[in-house]
């Protein structure tokens, strides 16, 4: 078959070209009708679009066809029978693509394929979310504090108490699943998740955070007490962690050597189980020194001429010798003037601490000692107690007043302050009418 002339992947129908028909050499083409011309313009832009040789020999076979066709009506030549089982053919089935009937078939397997897959999938995210089966025993899981959803299901997952982390992520976020505390939970193994969101929600078995309170005024050993009472922890460490050195604060002055007495914070915080009583003094210090940087301690020498490790001392001998709010800055005045007068402060708080606790005598008032201010001049060599910010900020922003003396003289614990000895014999007379001093 002789190629067919093409322009820009069109022919015209109108104008036939018979030098590309072997027939047309002794007959001349009959007419074209409506039909077969629409039916060869078809195939043509199928060719055309597709590239599709198969489509071309077609579109051949079917002029070939109808030229046939003419030829039989007019000559009824051996050619037309040769063309007749051509012509049982249908056109439009020349024309459709090929391998369609063998597409829908595969398209039929695939979503086949798809359906069971899903049905198959569906089946198996369902036994993750609930396992078949009795759950099994119990397993101890501890939760760390700040432990998040996701972190909590690679943990559920190591202790094989769930089977999927990431379906429990994703199950989680669904359904809206709230916070949990931090603790030890027992989860039976091979666990629901509705099973798991149960245990979380109760209470779990041992926080997994204890709680400490240091009350302001406490000395380093009550602190250590407080500290013993914790599980697992012991007192006689916390001590050896706080003389050893190894934690300090950032306030601390070369007289306070390596003691902490007075830089533990006068707070409530929460600790880790797994801290130890190294950890945990070292939190006590940092919370002390970030509140006594808030208080304005470090412009100490600025504000009242002493050092911010001077003025600690003199917010412990506040804390110790204070009740009442409003009289903390007058204690205070009465310390400073007492200092610039160069007297002895004479305070018994110093002496107990030296004691260990307990009420000092007027024997123990006359033992020598570094702590005892009614035998030594000056301020004692370290703070006696942990203060409490309200008596850091006494001492930084004393009353004025020339007070130089005060005592206990009602039975609530409040006192009376005087300038002279003399009004100060009369306050303590006032303090025995009372019942506040025997």
């Amino acid at each position: 078959m002789k190629e067919r002339p093409r322009d820009d992947n069109r022919w015209d129908a109108d104008e036939p070209d018979e030098s590309w028909s072997d027939w047309t050499e002794e007959h001349h083409l009959a007419p074209i009708d409506s039909e077969s011309l629409r039916q060869r313009q078809e195939i043509a832009r199928r060719a055309a679009e597709h590239s599709d040789p198969d489509l071309e020999d077609r579109l051949d076979r079917v002029f070939n066809t109808e030229s046939t066709r003419s030829r039989t009506s007019s000559t009824g030549s051996p050619a037309s029978r040769r063309t007749s089982s051509n012509r049982s053919e249908p056109n439009d089935h020349l024309a459709a693509p090929m391998g369609r009937s063998k597409g829908c078939l595969t398209g039929l397997v695939v979503a086949g394929i798809l359906v069971v897959a899903a049905f198959g999938g569906y089946r198996w995210l369902n036994r993750q979310i609930d396992p078949p089966g009795p759950p099994g025993p119990l397993v101890e899981v501890a939760v760390p504090s700040g432990t998040s959803g996701s972190e909590l299901g690679t943990l559920l997952e190591t202790n094989r108490v769930i089977g999927n982390a990431n379906i429990w992520r994703g199950w989680t976020q669904v359904n809206s699943v709230g916070k949990f505390q931090a603790g030890k939970y027992k989860f039976p193994l091979n666990a629901s998740f509705d099973e798991v969101v149960e245990v979380l929600a109760a209470a779990p078995a041992v926080p997994q955070q204890q709680k400490l309170t240091v009350p302001p005024g406490f000395r380093l050993t009550q602190v250590a007490e407080r500290v013993g009472a914790l599980p697992e922890k012991s007192a006689a460490r916390f001590l050896e962690a706080a003389r050893s050195g190894q934690v300090r604060s950032a306030l601390m002055g070369p007289e306070s050597a390596k003691s902490l007495e007075g830089f533990i914070a006068a707070e409530t915080l929460n600790f880790d189980l797994a801290d130890d009583e190294a950890d945990i003094l070292a939190k006590l210090v940092d919370e002390f020194d970030r509140q006594a940087r808030e208080s304005g301690i470090m412009t100490a020498q600025d504000k009242v001429g002493y050092s911010p490790y001077e003025v600690l001392i003199i917010a412990s001998l506040i804390e110790r010798e204070v009740k009442f709010a409003d009289e903390r800055p007058k204690v205070a005045r009465v310390v400073y003037n007492r200092l610039k007068q160069k007297r002895a402060l004479q305070l018994d708080a110093t002496t107990v601490y030296e004691l260990g606790g307990g009420v000092a005598t007027a024997q123990d008032l006359k033992k020598d000692g570094p702590y005892n201010t009614y035998t030594n001049k000056g301020l004692p060599p370290t703070p006696i107690a942990s203060p409490s910010i309200e008596s850091i900020r006494a001492a930084l922003e004393p009353v004025e007043g020339d007070w130089l003396f005060y005592v206990v003289t009602e039975t609530d614990g409040r006192s009376s302050f005087a300038n002279t000895f003399a009004e100060h014999k009369k306050n303590i007379q006032l303090g025995k009418k009372n019942g506040a001093l025997t």
